[in-house]
């Protein structure tokens, strides 16, 4: 996939943790069909949970793909894997103010009106797709 592929794949229609896990396919070595299987209970903060923005976990993912231990004793790997984690968040967070879906969009989804807002308002195109496009723009700085 080319670079910058995240915010191509979010406006075909995949979640946010999709866009981002499978736009670094060539990152974590995973295919981008397995990706976009193993993301799509993360959309909407969690399976609209609207918890921890889909953009921020799967850039989570993607550090894990790429740095995570598979060795229980791999101390090394899992303080690479925060670290990254914990940077990624800081730049985020100072892009956006927040790591929580329903923070960033401002609505609750659950709700007629929350969801009604973010539909007539195109939360999705104007405010997710920044985050999907931000986030990937994040892990290219950091990995």
């Amino acid at each position: 996939m080319e670079k910058n592929d995240a915010g191509r794949l979010f406006s075909k229609g995949f979640n946010c943790a999709q866009s981002v896990l499978a736009a670094k396919s060539d990152t974590t070595g995973l295919s981008a069909s397995d990706s976009l299987k193993i993301a799509s209970g993360f959309g909407a903060g969690m399976a609209m949970m609207q918890q921890t923005c889909g953009a921020v976990t799967g850039a989570y993912m993607v550090i894990g793909a790429k740095y995570g231990r598979v060795n229980p004793d791999d101390e090394a790997a899992r303080d690479k894997t925060y670290s990254l984690i914990e940077a990624f968040n800081r730049r985020f967070l100072e892009m956006h103010g927040s790591l929580s879906c329903r923070e960033l969009l401002g609505v609750d989804l659950k709700t007629e009106e929350g969801a009604e807002e973010a539909e007539q308002g195109a939360y999705f195109e104007k405010k997710c797709a920044r985050y999907v496009e931000d986030a990937e723009k994040i892990l290219d700085e950091l990995l």
